[in-house]
């Protein structure tokens, strides 16, 4: 069993509605130290350029999205059809069409309802299908348990910042209204985590830290989840690999381990890596376009989820 998954983005920074735009697109740069400007400045414009970077999937993708603003999104029809799958193509291919080429003054002038209308179809589908809590639905759909309620969330990561990671780690925490129980379980996630060291954190913490109610972090011990896995307490167990990290699998591994007790169609693997690199002789460059990621020999004994899967 394998299928795709793609980075979501918290329902905490979709905008409610589509806002006034005063600018045509937004500024392309990495000058800011605060979320707020740094949304600000997507939120205020028709379109926010995006591209391929070390995958195709890429967080900025989805903090455009949310902000009620078209991605423009270069060569989008160049993405592999396995590869963020859930991500409007048809709709921003023809939104860019129909409006990247005219001037600010130029949209301006076209139907205002038209206009909004076009930018709302793509708010609501984001809020609808990019969310965490989206995509932590999917994979549990996916994967053959849409109504487990007992889950354990894995990580081999060693610190907060990892997109993938922390954006399932933020959906499964909201449909389970705070009972999952996650190892690690980074305090940065939490409400009452200070603003300023998240700034030290990959991508100065933006849009994935401090969400989450101080009062939901359970953080158990090694202990209590080995205890548990051997009582078979949970549902479904979910391990995603961070790409800063090589394969390492906590309680999957070693005596004792979950594959003991557990089925290992009830063991879910998510790899959030990036593209590999190909050196193309024809392109003199490299190719960046899937992830050839080891799991996948697991694919028929276990639910596997991999973000760039390619064609």
């Amino acid at each position: 069993m394998l299928f795709p998954l793609s980075y979501s983005i918290p329902a905490e920074v979709i905008v409610p509605y589509v806002p006034f735009k005063t600018a045509h697109t937004a500024e392309h740069n990495y000058q800011f130290d605060d979320v707020a400007p740094y949304m600000e400045n997507y939120r205020k414009a028709f379109f926010g350029h995006t591209s391929l970077k070390c995958g195709w999937d890429c967080m900025r993708h989805y903090e455009i999205l949310s902000q009620g603003t078209i991605t423009e999104f270069t060569n989008l029809e160049g993405l592999p059809r396995k590869t963020m799958t859930n991500f409007p193509k048809a709709l921003v291919f023809n939104l860019n069409t129909k409006y990247y080429s005219l001037t600010y003054d130029e949209i301006l002038k076209c139907s205002s309802s038209v206009v909004y209308d076009d930018l709302d179809r793509l708010l609501c589908y984001t809020r609808d299908n990019l969310t965490t809590e989206a995509a932590a639905r999917y994979v549990l759909r996916k994967s053959g348990h849409a109504d487990a309620k007992r889950i354990l969330y894995l990580s081999n990561a060693d610190k907060s910042g990892n997109y993938m990671v922390e954006m399932l780690a933020h959906g499964f925490s909201r449909i389970t209204k705070g009972a999952a129980d996650m190892w690690p379980d980074f305090e940065e996630r939490y409400d009452n985590y200070p603003v300023e060291p998240t700034k030290k954190l990959y991508g100065k913490g933006f849009n994935y830290t401090r969400f989450l109610p101080a009062a939901w972090r359970r953080a158990p011990s090694a202990e209590l989840i080995q205890q548990r896995i051997k009582e078979k307490y949970y549902d479904v167990i979910v391990h995603c690999t961070s790409e800063q990290s090589d394969l390492q699998y906590p309680f999957l591994t070693g005596e004792g381990n979950a594959k003991e007790y557990y089925d290992l169609s009830d063991i879910v693997l998510i790899c959030g890596n990036d593209c590999d690199n190909y050196w193309s002789a024809e392109k003199q460059w490299y190719i960046r376009d899937s992830h050839d990621c080891p799991i996948k020999c697991l694919a028929d004994k276990a639910p596997i989820f991999i973000r760039e899967l390619g064609h």
